[in-house]
């Protein structure tokens, strides 16, 4: 099995549980979920950070998802109890979720038309087009 297909499998399973699975479940289930955020919200960061500009509302969401993916991965826990593991596990769900989003997104778009064609990634002047002088208006 795939790692999309696994993550995707441990995602759904969390999402669709009516109740709260066993403790243990929870406890891989969110061990899982975390390496993926781990490995995944900085590649559709940066991949944001490549094709689009800095102003770009696109980069904005993802960099925004991206950074609130790391904090919930790396600085909550399961926290105590069944009730608490289980909201952490589908909030980390969620969050694979929305990445997955982003990240389809951000493949769809054409390399050459978001780096090119006054459309820097970061602000560098020497990929912007021309200025139009006083004398050729």
């Amino acid at each position: 099995m795939d790692a999309d297909a696994d993550i995707e499998r441990v995602t759904t399973v969390i999402l669709d549980a009516a109740d709260p699975p066993e403790y243990g479940v929870m406890a891989s289930s969110a061990l899982r979920l975390r390496r993926h955020i781990d490995e995944e919200a900085p590649r559709v960061k940066n991949t944001a950070k490549d094709l689009l500009r800095v102003d770009d509302p696109r980069r904005v969401a993802v960099e925004k998802s991206a950074d609130e993916a790391i904090y919930r991965a790396q600085e909550l826990s399961l926290g105590d109890g069944l009730d608490s593991a289980f909201t952490y596990c589908r909030s980390l769900a969620r969050i694979v979720r929305e990445l997955r989003g982003h990240r389809q997104k951000l493949d769809q778009l054409p390399d050459s038309a978001s780096r090119l064609g006054g459309h820097p990634a970061d602000g560098d002047p020497s990929a912007r087009p021309p200025r139009a002088s006083a004398a050729s208006t």
